[in-house]
């Protein structure tokens, strides 16, 4: 991939919910211009442990016309809403861009993996949803950002000069920061 001076990213981050109950949240989308030119604000709703997070997350993209412009996908943690898990597969092939998870948290497969045994009869399919992707590890000072993308192939580097294009402070990319913040407000 070649990376242009103002390459466009689109962040993703879900807004407050209450754990462990049905109905609503929303998933805040926004499009930021390298390094950190905010562009566009979207929202979609998606289900709180439903199934529907990706296919809303591909609809808003395309609703709010963020898909002529972005060539890359990130959104913070592998699941919105509690375990509504984003298939990053999905979105890389829907769009042909690069599309990642990512977190500061160090992944605990083990735990991921008993919650979702626990709590979803549909557990399996969940959990091949949020293992998708090839898994990095990028360090910065004493910050560690752990990164899941596809396509698979791509040159771990490609990936850290993505990261490092849309990163002003500290680690984690403005796209995901500035999702999170808005998302914050509903």
């Amino acid at each position: 991939m070649l990376l242009k001076k103002y390459i466009r990213a689109v962040g993703a981050d879900d807004s407050p919910f209450i754990p462990r109950t049905s109905g609503e949240t929303f998933v805040v989308l926004t499009l930021v211009r390298a390094p950190n030119y905010l562009e566009g604000v979207h929202k979609v709703t998606i289900e709180i442990d439903g199934l529907d997070a990706t296919e809303n997350i591909i609809e808003g993209i395309f609703n709010a016309g963020f898909d002529k412009q972005m060539r890359v996908f990130m959104i913070e943690g592998a699941c919105v809403g509690g375990f509504n898990p984003v298939d990053i597969e999905k979105i890389y092939k829907e769009f042909n861009i690069i599309s990642m998870s990512l977190t500061k948290n160090k992944p605990h497969p083990e735990k991921i993996y008993a919650a979702l045994r626990n709590h979803f009869p549909d557990w399996e399919r969940r959990l091949r949803i949020i293992n998708k992707g090839s898994l990095l590890q990028i360090s910065k000072g004493s910050s560690t950002l752990y990164v899941r993308y596809f396509p698979e192939d791509i040159n771990k580097e490609e990936i850290e000069k993505v990261i490092t294009a849309f990163t002003v402070r500290g680690i984690r990319p403005e796209p995901v920061r500035l999702a999170d913040l808005i998302a914050s407000l509903l």
